[in-house]
C-alpha cells in the first residue's frame, strides 16, 4: 500500500495485495472477458499475480519493469 502511493498507479487501477489476491477472484468475475493490466513496483510480485489470474481463466498482461518501468517509459501516474 505504502508503494502504491508513493510510486503512483495507473488511471483507474485497483490495488489488491498479492497475498488477497486468489480470496478477491470473485470480485473479477465481470473482467473475465477483458484484458487485465497486472503491476507492481518492480514487475516481480505481478508476475505471480499474473499467474493466479491467468490460471482463472482471466486474460492478463504484466507490465515489464512494473510502475517504474511505466514511468521510466514516459507513461502518467496518479498519486
Amino acid at each position: 500500500v505504502a508503494e502504491y502511493k508513493s510510486l503512483g498507479y495507473i488511471e483507474n487501477a485497483v490495488l489488491i495485495p498479492l497475498g488477497e489476491l486468489e480470496n478477491n477472484l470473485d470480485a473479477f468475475k465481470k473482467f473475465k472477458d477483458k484484458k487485465i493490466l497486472v503491476y507492481c513496483a518492480t514487475g516481480n510480485r505481478s508476475i505471480s499475480a499474473s499467474r493466479i489470474l491467468h490460471a482463472n481463466g482471466f486474460h492478463t498482461y504484466n507490465i515489464n519493469g512494473g510502475i517504474n518501468g511505466w514511468k521510466n517509459s514516459g507513461y502518467h501516474t496518479l498519486k
